[in-house]
């Protein structure tokens, strides 16, 4: 019994052993580059919160460039046929909406243009169409071209998820590069590229700022908005042109 007693004891301090000399498993760890391609396994749970860091199939369509437009007194409903054969994307009229401030279905406009996208010939129609105190705009919304009056399409947001990771990564690696600054935390770069944001896109339309629209929280190098279509275009654009830079603005940058 006592051999026994002794053998078993010796074969856990065996186990012991083992398990304290053998290295561990270490937790594997995916740089910024990885993460952003497992990302794309999760799009279709994200379907609503839209993919803003890629360009916008229906955007794109409007951004066609028409050879020319040459048209007088138009009926408007006919253009927009035209607008969406010529492009392929679906346009949506609040007949509604514009008929509630007196522009009805007779509406027609004149246009002479050349060599400008689509996307300019509708503002153009819709500014003559407008005129005085009547503003007209169009959003895109879940692949339609949706046309109505600018009260109207300000009530109605959006919520889209930029990536922005790579704009933080490269403002924090361009801070070790000044001498005469500490070098910016990650949460810093955020704070400073969501201050530029706010400022340059609609800047009274944030809470932040006392308006009623546009929402705004940070999230492991993501940034969650909540604005209007139109300004949402303008935050994309914004991101875009700072890419394109290699180089921001930030706190820190304007004090040197």
């Amino acid at each position: 019994m006592r051999d026994v007693l002794i053998g078993t004891l010796s074969g856990v301090s065996a186990v012991i052993a083992m398990a304290l000399l053998m290295p561990r498993p270490q937790p594997v760890t995916l740089s910024v580059r990885e993460l952003a391609l497992a990302d794309t396994r999760y799009d279709e749970l994200g379907q609503d919160y839209l993919p803003a860091t890629r360009p916008d199939p229906v955007r794109l369509k409007l951004e066609q460039t028409m050879a020319s437009i040459d048209v007088k007194e138009m009926p408007f409903d006919k253009l927009v046929s035209y607008l969406s054969e010529l492009t392929g994307a679906n346009f949506y009229v609040d007949w509604r909406g514009l008929e509630s401030s007196g522009i009805d279905s007779h509406a027609t406009v004149t246009l002479n243009l050349q060599n400008v996208p689509a996307s300019v010939v509708l503002k153009a129609a819709l500014a003559g169409l407008g005129g005085g105190n009547i503003q007209l705009g169009y959003h895109v919304q879940q692949g339609v071209v949706e046309i109505s009056t600018v009260d109207s399409l300000s009530r109605d947001t959006a919520t889209r998820i930029y990536d922005v990771r790579d704009l933080l990564e490269q403002e924090v690696a361009r801070s070790r590069k000044r001498p005469d600054h500490p070098e910016m935390t990650e949460i810093e770069a955020t704070d400073a590229l969501a201050r530029l944001l706010q400022e340059a896109v609609d800047p009274v339309s944030w809470r932040d700022a006392g308006g009623s629209i546009g929402g705004f929280r940070a999230f492991a190098g993501r940034l969650i908005i909540t604005q209007t279509q139109e300004n949402h275009e303008q935050v994309l654009g914004l991101l875009s042109a700072l890419r394109r830079m290699g180089a921001w603005p930030t706190t820190q940058g304007a004090s040197k």
